[in-house]
């Protein structure tokens, strides 16, 4: 561009003094001089003409005739807009008339008007129009000039194209003047109006975000002073308010006394491109998580089965003592509390095998209050002593729908964002509530009715409306690099979404940060078991496998307690064989799912072949490959996770034998 720019410059300064030339020649007669002027003109490259005052045409150079694929005497004597250049356009004809009077004048005009050639081409002419002057400074001839710059225009528009689908704009700088210019894409990638925006070094500096703008200060000063290419990467502000990230490139030129006279350069847009690698990288450490997890959870469900066959035993034994001894007595109280403390370390261990993604609620009828308590009880272990825990979770909290596991990965995203915010140091609040959405908080969030809302309050630094307004954003992060994704907040407000709730977020810099969940209220009852100690008794045969003999002890006696005829085997195979010489002998099959030589899902599918309307009841402590559903499958009336309630028992067996 700037290169076409001087070389017209140039060619206007060496006709001008061609043209005096002649003219001096004419005046002074000089036919030697006046011959070589004019092969001067006749062989130079540009488009060069003499015009009298009114527009005619007195001289035209070969140049400009072969390229109108013209003689001299088609055109001489004739009208400067009568010529092909002009008429295959009413109005530029009517144009170059003004243009011509303006010069004649005394102005200057340039302008670029596209030309058909006789090859049907299409061809751009830079042109300008002087006036030339006697030596009284009178006006006595119009000098018309013009190049072909189709090529030129061709390039100009192939770099465009280039530039825009690479998303690289050009930018040229004269620092003295301070005469900044943009390429097309340029403007593109800043969103802006090349009719409103004025490119200045100070009107650019105005669109960098504040925090990056000493950087790129300092990257330009340092290329003044060293001499030398600079490259930096900085957010811009665009007009919608949101910024985008871009690589710029700039060089300086010096001219040959070393003096600063411009600085060129390159802007990329280079926002998708951060994206996808903060994806990518996000990704990459999900995966390391999730196979991090995945470990923890083989762990897990390991300690699950055997610690859930140590709960059988003991609950079952505590079971038994209540069963047996009177109300209010020593012996029923201590029970109590056996069971108490049984349920307490059951729910533990399914706390466990939800935060290692071993067991999945599933959305279901729920008060997340006491799910929220024993999150806070695994999350407390990871949390700073420094940091001040307080609940406030009554027990009167109303249902809800939703996935316990989601649940816990909320609030262990919150919490987890809690911390950053106060530097592991100062007040953590948390508290689950009852509310009637009925104030102008409940018309600003668009909801009304009865809602559970669990809130996180922290005593950190607080955010900042602009903040605030883009912390929900997937990979928004004020965190340092390294110290997150800025994914956490992203993925609750995913969850809330999908419960059908709605996330507030009350905080000001400096000030105590409040994330409020609202979780509409369900009128859907939750599952419970409720069974009369009438109702707790039967009298049928039950063949009963499991291979801990703890286990199967206690639960042979828990059975014998109910009513029940029992048969223990602690090997499947033992006891398949006893079923296939006598299967009339049993009315239900009670069998755990991991066993050595057969598994329960194994001597279930061998015991139906043998008697296929056999109602079975499949226990386990902890199975990765057996569930509810797949149990049902292959025809098990019940599947049951141990350890076994009496009341949860005694139930399952009426329900199977009717």
């Amino acid at each position: 561009m700037y290169g076409h720019v001087i070389e017209i410059i140039g060619i206007l300064v060496l006709s001008s003094a061609v043209w005096w030339l002649y003219f001096r020649c004419v005046k002074k007669n000089s036919t030697g001089a006046r011959s070589k002027l004019e092969a001067m003109l006749s062989s130079s490259c540009v488009f060069m003409g003499l015009l009298d005052l009114d527009g005619r045409f007195l001289l035209l150079n070969k140049a400009a005739l072969k390229f109108l694929d013209q003689s001299g005497s088609d055109v001489m004597g004739k009208f400067f807009w009568d010529c092909p250049w002009w008429t295959n356009s009413v109005k530029k004809q009517n144009e170059l008339k003004e243009a011509i009077k303006s010069v004649a004048e005394g102005k200057v005009v340039h302008f670029e008007v596209t030309h058909i050639n006789s090859a049907g081409e299409k061809k751009i002419i830079d042109f300008s129009i002087t006036p030339f002057k006697d030596e009284k400074d009178n006006i006595i001839y119009l000098v018309p000039e013009g190049k072909d710059i189709t090529e030129l225009r061709i390039n100009e528009a192939r770099l465009n194209k280039a530039q825009e689908v690479a998303h690289i704009g050009s930018w040229d700088w004269d620092v003295h003047k301070d005469n900044l210019w943009w390429a097309n894409e340029t403007y593109r990638i800043f969103r802006l109006d090349p009719k409103e925006f004025v490119p200045t070094y100070l009107n650019f500096l105005d669109l960098i975000h504040p925090d990056d703008r000493d950087d790129v200060v300092n990257a330009i000063k340092h290329s003044f002073e060293k001499k030398e290419h600079y490259s930096v990467i900085h957010r811009i502000i665009v007009p919608d308010g949101s910024y985008c990230m871009v690589q710029e490139h700039g060089d300086v030129i010096y001219d040959d006394d070393g003096n600063l006279v411009r600085m060129v350069g390159t802007v990329q847009d280079i926002t998708e491109f951060v994206i996808n690698e903060n994806e990518k990288h996000a990704m990459e450490k999900e995966l390391y998580q999730s196979r991090k997890m995945e470990a923890i959870g083989t762990l897990a469900g390991g300690i699950a089965h055997d610690f859930n066959n140590l709960l059988q035993v003991i609950m079952g034994n505590a079971e038994l003592l209540r069963y047996k001894a009177d109300e209010g007595s020593k012996v029923h109280e201590h029970s109590t509390y056996i069971i108490e403390a049984g349920k307490r370390a059951t729910d533990l261990i399914k706390q466990i095998l939800t935060f290692s993604r071993q067991s999945e609620g599933g959305m279901q009828p729920m008060c997340i209050g006491s799910h929220i308590k024993e999150t806070i009880k695994l999350l407390r272990s990871s949390i700073p002593h420094s940091v001040n825990i307080k609940q406030n979770i009554p027990n009167d909290i109303q249902l809800i729908i939703a996935d316990p596991t989601r649940i816990h990965q909320l609030l262990t995203n919150l919490v987890t964002n809690a911390m950053h915010a106060m530097q592991e140091k100062g007040e953590l609040c948390i508290s689950v509530t009852n509310v009637d959405m009925i104030d102008e908080l409940a018309d600003s969030l668009g909801v009304e009715g009865s809602y559970v809302c669990l809130s996180v309050s922290d005593t950190g630094c607080g955010m900042s409306e602009e903040v605030r307004n883009r912390i929900f954003d997937p990979f928004y992060t004020t965190k340092e690099v390294g110290k997150g994704t800025g994914m956490g907040l992203s993925v609750v407000h995913g969850i809330v979404k999908d419960m059908n709730g709605v996330i507030h977020v009350q905080t000001a810099v400096g000030k105590r940060t409040t994330f409020f969940v609202y979780f509409p209220v369900t009128k859907e009852p939750s599952i419970s078991v409720s069974v009369n100690k009438s109702t707790l008794m039967g009298n049928e045969r039950i063949l009963f496998v499991d291979d801990e003999p703890m286990v199967a002890d206690v639960g042979k006696n828990l059975l014998e307690t109910l009513g029940y005829s029992v048969e223990v085997f602690n090997n499947s195979l033992e006891a398949l064989k006893c079923f296939i010489k006598n299967p009339d002998n049993f009315d239900l099959l009670l069998t755990d799912q991991s066993m050595p030589q057969l598994t329960g899902e194994e001597l279930i599918k061998e015991v139906l072949v043998i008697k296929p309307d056999l109602p079975i009841i499949l226990c386990t402590g902890y199975s990765s490959v057996m569930d509810e559903k797949k149990s049902n499958v292959i025809g098990v009336k019940k599947f049951l996770m141990k350890p076994l309630e009496l009341n949860v028992l005694a139930e399952a067996l009426r329900e199977s034998l009717k």
